[in-house]
């Protein structure tokens, strides 16, 4: 295996291929799950009920889910077991006696009356059923993986063709797409979520996922100014305690000699109302002379800061946050050469 240093940056032969054929695998499947989980229509404005049938490659929008269960028994006609006749009105005597007649005339016959007939039952497929909203969630999440997987191959493939790549990058591109499609979910929540789903705007929400995928950075500062806007907090108290800004003015000398004291003054404004903290080349400056427009000091180059050529000075406070701008100050000699008499010879 090649050694990851400044001549040889590059990953292996095998490491290059099994990394395309990964990066073209990844892109392959979240392309087959966009497609297995894209519903075949979306419900009608104003219609609650969003249940697809849950198979891949046919997600199915299914109204009669969401009815209230029924029997689902077929009527059948029933034969009677006897018919009744119907006479027309007169007394009872009467109709006894055609009835008695009519048995005499009659052969006697035996007859078996029909057994009534059982309802049937129809046969009833049962299907698993998956909301609409989890179905976007999938799309929205899948999106941005296959998003950012464009923006990884791109960036591997530039480094590996310009010879520059380097394998502690490896953990960016595995951790990369996930962080992705937890950043498209956000956006989502942000700014696509709808609680209709006959409003849901499925190319609309799906484009800006995978572009969020795409560019996860711009992303994130977009959701960053979201946050500021809804989260500002605004202190409109009268008669509040101000902290008064610390401003730095003027600091002299901008040269330092190597020999001898240094007499540095510092102008500004609020120069007490604040602890600050100034150090010299890390050295930590504790004689001054500070009121609230001026401080003031002597300072005497050590041994270790003579073979420099210049000495940075800085403004802290006591949680080493910066006050103001670093000050630099050029390292002279203490007594510079003169020109030579008459001039340049």
């Amino acid at each position: 295996m090649a050694n990851n240093n400044t001549a040889d940056p590059q990953i292996t032969k095998g490491g290059r291929i099994a990394a395309g054929l990964l990066l073209v695998l990844f892109t392959v499947l979240s392309i087959t799950v966009l497609i297995a989980f894209w519903p075949d229509q979306l419900p009608e404005p104003g219609k609650k009920c969003a249940l697809y049938r849950y198979e891949w490659f046919a997600m199915t929008l299914d109204t009669n889910a969401c009815l209230p269960p029924s029997d689902t028994t077929t009527a059948t006609t029933t034969t009677p077991a006897a018919t009744i006749a119907t006479t027309a009105p007169g007394s009872i005597t009467d109709t006894l006696s055609r009835d008695t007649a009519a048995l005499h005339a009659a052969p006697p016959t035996t007859s078996q009356a029909a057994p009534a007939a059982s309802p049937v039952k129809t046969a009833t497929t049962h299907y698993e059923y998956i909301h609409l909203n989890i179905i976007v969630l999938l799309l929205v999440a899948v999106g941005g993986f296959l998003g950012n997987m464009i923006h990884i191959a791109t960036s591997f493939t530039t480094f590996i063709g310009a010879g520059k790549f380097r394998r502690s990058w490896v953990l960016w591109y595995w951790v990369r797409p996930f962080t992705a499609a937890a950043l498209s979910l956000a956006l989502y929540f942000a700014f696509g979520a709808s609680n209709d789903p006959g409003n849901v705007d499925l190319d609309r929400i799906l484009t800006v996922a995978i572009l969020t995928g795409l560019f996860t950075d711009i992303a994130t500062q977009k959701l960053k100014e979201v946050f500021d806007v809804i989260f500002a907090p605004k202190d409109n108290r009268p008669n509040k305690l101000t902290d008064p800004a610390l401003k730095i003015d003027t600091i002299t000398p901008d040269e330092l000699v190597k020999d001898g004291a240094n007499t540095i003054l510092i102008k500004g404004k609020n120069l007490k109302e604040k602890n600050l903290i100034i150090t010299i080349d890390n050295e930590t400056i504790t004689e001054t002379q500070v009121t609230s427009e001026e401080i003031s000091f002597t300072y005497q180059l050590p041994e270790a800061a003579k073979a420099k050529t210049e000495l940075t000075m800085t403004f802290t406070d006591e949680d080493n946050a910066t006050l103001a701008p670093p000050k630099k100050f050029k390292v002279i000699d203490s007594n510079p050469p003169l020109p030579p008499a008459g001039g340049e010879q």
